[in-house]
């Protein structure tokens, strides 16, 4: 009667960890969200329709509140302002999951363009 009990025990303990792997498993999130907003530093007006790239996963335009947004797997990626019109800008950012990483962004009008 008591091996039953054990053997029953052991067996309950041994699906709870498994259930609870398993849950964890689900809940941690493969990808986060990069967001910000571009603005022009002289004047603090908002930057629309600049070109914001992520190297390997893509590019956006920005809003016409000068907001951007991607959603990227985990990972450690490199930005940066595509844009003959405004000073290059780069910045080196990393995705944690469920996270949202704000990158807000000051990007000055060059003079003379660059074609």
């Amino acid at each position: 009667m008591k091996r039953r009990i054990y053997v029953t025990l052991a067996a309950a303990v041994v699906f709870l960890c498994i259930g609870l792997a398993s849950a964890k498993a689900q809940i941690i999130p493969h990808s986060g969200r990069l967001e910000g907003r571009v603005i022009n530093p002289s004047n603090n007006v908002p930057i629309s329709n600049l070109k914001i790239k992520v190297i390997g996963k893509g590019e956006t335009r920005t809003d016409q509140n000068g907001q951007y947004s991607f959603e990227l797997p985990l990972g450690t990626y490199k930005v940066i302002i595509d844009d003959a019109e405004y000073a290059e800008h780069k910045k080196t950012i990393t995705i944690r999951g469920g996270k949202t990483i704000v990158s807000n962004i000051r990007a000055a009008p060059l003079s003379h363009p660059r074609h």
